[in-house]
């Protein structure tokens, strides 16, 4: 009778994993699979992906959230959060209009760039004059910037450099604003304009007075227009001209 009983034990014993073990296998297969993190197909500025493009195409709601931005070249990159994986989408190609520039300003971190040492750079308020010789009335449609440059020099301020920003909108208004302020320079203040190209795209001197120490300087750049006026001799070994050289080599 014993050893009956120990036997149906041990049956029911074996039977019990034998149910068990398939109920474990079942719930495996059934399991959800985590998806790894994706590692390629996220290029900036690749198409979006197949399985993306399905995902889209399908209609169903996801829980995509936006958690930023980012550009390459024209091309605008969404970044979204989808169940806890990051992945990028491609939002839009944006072609930029063929006339849009970006206008470049001479600041001190260029001014430091090309060799300027112990200086400070400071805006004034324009006046809509040229030097204060030439008006420019006719160009208060541009947002035109003077700044002043001085060099520190046993605690004194010594002036050294003064130039001005003619920023335009489009790159069509570059050339138009270098050829006016040529011709009208020349015509209205009867002085001579001497055109070198010795700098940026095409530039051209303009001779004031014999007995300046000062050289006036009007460049044309691909994204705007400066005009300027730098010591003509070295001073303390300096040479202004070779600064200024470096500084439209960083503009053109």
């Amino acid at each position: 009778m014993y050893s009956k009983s120990s036997t149906s034990l041990a049956f029911i014993s074996i039977l019990s994993i034998i149910i068990v073990f398939f109920l474990a296998i079942d719930n495996l297969n059934n399991k959800p699979i985590r998806k790894p993190f994706p590692t390629s197909g996220f290029d900036i500025g690749v198409e979006e992906s197949e399985e993306t493009q399905k995902e889209d195409s399908s209609g169903q709601e996801t829980d995509n959230n936006v958690i930023g931005f980012e550009f390459s070249g024209n091309q605008k990159i969404e970044i979204k959060e989808a169940k806890n994986n990051i992945k990028l989408v491609k939002l839009e190609h944006q072609e930029l209009p063929a006339n849009t520039i970006i206008n470049k300003n001479i600041n001190s971190e260029l001014l430091y760039k090309v060799g300027f040492r112990d200086f400070i750079i400071k805006p004034i308020p324009f006046n809509n004059k040229l030097f204060n010789y030439f008006r420019l009335d006719s160009l208060e449609y541009l947002n035109i910037q003077e700044k002043e440059v001085h060099i520190i020099s046993n605690l004194k301020k010594e002036f050294i450099l003064n130039f001005y920003e003619f920023n335009t909108d489009e790159s069509s208004q570059i050339t138009e604003v270098y050829d006016f302020l040529k011709a009208n320079i020349k015509d209205n203040l009867n002085v001579s304009v001497n055109e070198t190209n010795q700098f940026g795209i095409a530039s051209f001197f303009i001779n004031f007075s014999e007995g300046s120490d000062y050289a006036f300087l009007v460049v044309k750049t691909r994204s705007n227009v400066y005009a300027l006026s730098y010591p003509k001799d070295n001073s303390d070994g300096i040479s202004y001209y070779e600064l200024i050289t470096k500084l439209f080599l960083d503009l053109i």
